[in-house]
């Protein structure tokens, strides 16, 4: 009977998930399409029908500048910013390791968080908890904040917010990537601000003169 509700949850899941949101995508050459549409993050692809019945169109993440989703309390737009992977190709096309060889760059949907000198971005992931019988025990999310330099494609992990508390140093990495502004610094040394407070650090870099 417990197997049995687990899968009725998990299959409830999968489908208000699967269900399409009315959406406005704006496309690199600034094409506008409004309708209705899925995102497949697995496919780095967004499925788009300008009205319920009407004809499916693919539209690859590269292809795409921002997408508006409409939710039961209110809008959230996203973003297709690029991250450099942590391995690379070389020109025989093996994935590689060695400093000499093309970096890849992977397209991320990241939300908008806030716009200005810097650009703060979320990425929110939930994670399915296994008990060691197997079943499902419950579930978490973790939080990875992005930032790049206005309008630049190129997006940085600059905080990591989870249960496992993983990832670089937000002291270290803060520190390298505000260096221009001293006052910041300072506080960040400090710990006057820690990752907890990322969106204060963004709001008070880009009102730094």
């Amino acid at each position: 009977m417990k197997k049995l509700l687990l899968l009725v949850v998990f299959f409830i899941s999968i489908s208000i998930n699967a269900q399409k949101q009315k959406a406005t995508i704006i496309l690199n050459d600034r094409t506008v399409k409004i309708g209705l549409a899925k995102i497949r993050e697995m496919s780095s692809s967004v499925k788009y029908r300008k009205e319920k019945k009407g004809k499916k169109e693919i539209i690859k993440f590269n292809d795409i500048k921002s997408i508006t989703i409409e939710e039961y309390d209110g809008e959230i737009t996203y973003e297709i910013k690029h991250k450099k992977n942590d391995f690379y190709i070389d020109d025989d096309d093996y994935v590689t390791s060695e400093q000499n060889s093309k970096p890849i760059y992977i397209p991320y949907l990241l939300e908008v968080i806030i716009k200005g000198k810097v650009n703060l971005y979320l990425k929110e992931n939930t994670h399915t908890n296994m008990g060691a019988n197997g079943m499902m025990t419950g579930t978490s999310t973790s939080y990875t904040y992005y930032v790049s330099r206005e309008d630049s494609d190129i997006v940085t992990v600059i905080a990591y917010l989870n249960t496992l508390n993983i990832g670089k140093s937000f002291k270290k990495i803060a520190m390298k990537y505000f260096n221009d502004c001293p006052e910041l610094v300072e506080k960040i040394k400090i710990k006057e601000f820690k990752k907890r407070h990322i969106k204060e650090v963004i709001k008070f870099y880009n009102q730094c003169k």
